[in-house]
């Protein structure tokens, strides 16, 4: 259940996740898909959606979700080469928080280890750079590459020295 305790977790509800409609939606198609010139969306459309309307449109059976580019092959292989190398800081800022979410539905074991792995990885890079002294533009550079979740970790870090 969402709490307006935690902003970041209200933000993290508003990024969009690939969906397929399973039924028709009458009157939703300019609001889902403003480029579209059709007012209502077909079954089996495809869009993407915010994650907080995901819930209860698949909890209704009527949207199946597909998994979203960053927790796909393409970017597991990336982060599994070298997770603390790649940002997600532009392409996915609440990547654990968005990933764990959509999993609740998808029920993958192996996205579930994936986003396991790569935190610890990215966490380990954290904990070892966050507790060493480092110049300003390193600071910057490595905030570059953070997630908000790792950013705020790292930022936690840093003022307990």
């Amino acid at each position: 259940m969402l709490t307006c305790a935690d902003p970041l977790e209200l933000f993290a509800e508003d990024t969009l996740v690939p969906t397929r409609f399973l039924v028709g939606a009458t009157g939703l198609g300019k609001h889902l898909d403003p480029g579209s010139d059709c007012r209502d969306l077909q079954a089996n459309s495809n869009t993407d959606i915010p994650l907080w309307l995901v819930k209860p449109l698949v909890k209704r059976a009527m949207v199946s979700i597909k998994t979203p580019a960053i927790y796909g092959d393409r970017y597991r292989r990336k982060l599994n080469a070298g997770a603390e190398c790649v940002s997600l800081k532009n392409t996915a800022p609440y990547f654990y928080e968005v990933g764990n979410k959509i999993n609740e539905f998808m029920q993958d074991p192996e996205l579930s280890a994936f986003l396991s792995r790569t935190f610890k990885t990215r966490y380990h890079e954290l904990i070892y750079k966050g507790l060493n002294t480092m110049t300003g533009e390193e600071v910057l550079q490595l905030s570059s590459k953070l997630t908000v979740e790792e950013q705020q970790l790292f930022e936690s870090g840093r003022i307990s020295i």
